[in-house]
């Protein structure tokens, strides 16, 4: 599992905000980190896979369109 680090996650945040006014929140887990949408966006939820794409990470979003969490390829 691959763990974000604090600076990436702003870095995320602010991009979306910007871009798609979208929220995202991140969880900590014993399990490890997964991250929300406050609510459903097919443009965020598109970009975010593409960013991930680009870092050389799995993304997993659930059927809802609003948790995710990454892992290494």
């Amino acid at each position: 599992m691959y763990i974000l680090n604090f600076d990436e996650y702003l870095h995320l945040k602010t991009l979306l905000k910007k871009n798609f006014n979208a929220d995202i929140h991140m969880h900590d887990t014993c399990q490890g980190q997964y991250f929300s949408l406050e609510k459903q966006n097919k443009k965020a939820e598109k970009f975010i896979k593409n960013y991930f794409k680009k870092k050389k990470l799995d993304i997993y979003f659930d059927n809802n369109g609003i948790n995710f969490s990454l892992k290494d390829k």
